[in-house]
Parts: structure tokens; sequence; C-alpha cells
């Protein structure tokens, strides 16, 4: 019986339209072996069939997809149990954005900046878990998933509108305390740490990051292990001389504060 079910499960999967069920599966039921199995059809037709289908279906996905983020982003503030399904949707959300961000969803970054100071602290904590699988898959992950040109282009375009994730991600930082949420400030200091391998210099060096983290989040037991993430991430850079002397202030800022 197991195996003539699971051979069952595998024709649905395998079926060209087996994706167009999702919705209803994930409605319908309240088990959560059943809701991962919608999710694993749904990203298995994006990751390979997303190019074939019609521009309406492409667009009925993305809107569904957005809308269960928004949905569970909510739901998992107050239920841990809703958190793994939550994860699994912002990864198939991240693999939209890797088929059609930037050309076919331009207004991707200004949306989800716009959301996370408007949708409230739960949803802008869930953006910034999208935002740092993001960065990881176009950085760490993406090297045999897509080609050099399509890297390439995620990576100048993510770049290039990068100001709106950092003046978000400091709008945080800048108004963190002990009436914030501390998963919102974890959040933000975990995706902020992805990003600064890659982001231009001016956003470590020229907005006083270095002393926020040192002197705000650092001497705070339940941020110190994600800003000691950060300093490494940052003393790891590899710069040249004209930054110096802020490695200095860093590490005599730093040590003191360590013994």
């Amino acid at each position: 019986q197991r195996d003539e079910a699971q051979n069952v499960l595998t024709a649905l999967k395998e079926h060209l339209q087996a994706w167009s069920v999702v919705a209803t599966i994930l409605a319908q039921t309240k088990d959560e072996s059943t809701k991962f199995f919608g999710l694993q059809i749904l990203e298995e037709a994006i990751k390979y069939r997303w190019k074939v289908l019609p521009e309406g279906d492409r667009q009925g996905i993305k809107q569904y997809i957005v809308g269960l983020c928004i949905e569970h982003a909510k739901a998992a503030a107050g239920m841990q149990t809703a958190k793994p399904f939550l994860n699994k949707a912002n990864l198939i959300l991240v693999q939209v954005l890797k088929q059609d961000w930037p050309h076919n969803w331009p207004q991707f970054i200004p949306d989800i900046v716009s959301s996370s100071q408007t949708g409230g602290p739960e949803l802008c904590e869930n953006n910034m878990h999208i935002l740092r699988l993001l960065s990881e898959e176009i950085f760490d992950f993406s090297a045999d998933q897509m080609t050099t040109a399509k890297i390439d282009a995620l990576k100048k375009q993510l770049n290039s509108e990068f100001a709106q994730v950092f003046e978000l991600c400091k709008m945080v930082l800048d108004h963190a305390d002990d009436s914030m949420s501390p998963s919102l400030i974890t959040a933000t200091l975990q995706t902020l740490r992805v990003f600064l391998n890659w982001i231009p210099l001016m956003y470590i060096f020229d907005h006083n990051l270095i002393m926020v983290l040192v002197d705000k989040f650092f001497p705070a037991k339940p941020y110190r292990n994600d800003s000691i993430k950060c300093l490494t991430e940052i003393a790891s850079l590899d710069i040249g001389e004209q930054y110096d002397q802020h490695f200095q202030q860093m590490f005599f800022a730093l040590v003191p504060k360590i013994t």
C-alpha cells in the first residue's frame, strides 16, 4: 500500500497541470505533510516549467505565493509550528524571483521595503528572511542553478537597488529597543551579515555601522553572537589600507567589551 501510494503521489507531482490544484490542496488539508507536498509541486513547476507556463498563470502563481508569505508571516508570529511552512513558502518566492526579477518584476525591492515599513513587525521580519535568502541564492548557491550571465545580472540589480534595503535595515537597527520584537532585530542582523561581503563599502564605513554593532548590539546578550558575526564579516574584507583606521577603531572599541 505504501508503494502504491508513493506511485500515485509521484504521478501527481509529474503531471504537467499538478500546480493548478496546489491552492485547493493547501486550503482543504490540515496535515502538514500534505501541505509540504503541495508546496513541492509548486516549487518544481517554478523551477522546471516556469518559462512554458502562460503569462496569466505565472502572474497568478506569483500573486498566490506572495499572499501565502504575507498570511503565514502573521500566523507564524504566534505559532511556532507555522514557521516550517512559511520558510518553504519563502524559498518558493525566491525561486520565482530567480526566474522573473528584475525584468518581469521590477517593483520587487520597492514593494518589499514598503510593506516592511507599513505591514507590521511580523511582515518586516519575514521580509528580512526573504532578502537574506535572495542574497544567499544569488551570491552563494547559484553556481549550479543559473547561467553566469543570469547570476551577474541579478548581482548587478541587487547591488543597484541595495540603498533601499540598507535603509530598511538601518531603520530597524536605529530604532531597536526593548519595545521592539527581539526576533525582528535578530532577523535584521542575520540578514545584514550575508550582505556584508558584497555590498558597496560606503554602506559599511560611511554610516557608522561598525560602532552601532559594537556599542549597541554586542553588549546585549540576545544579539551578541549575531553582532560578532557581522563584525567578523567586516574584519574579513580584503579592501586595502584606506580603511585601516576603521578597523583600528573597531578593534580598540571591541576589545574592552570582550575582556
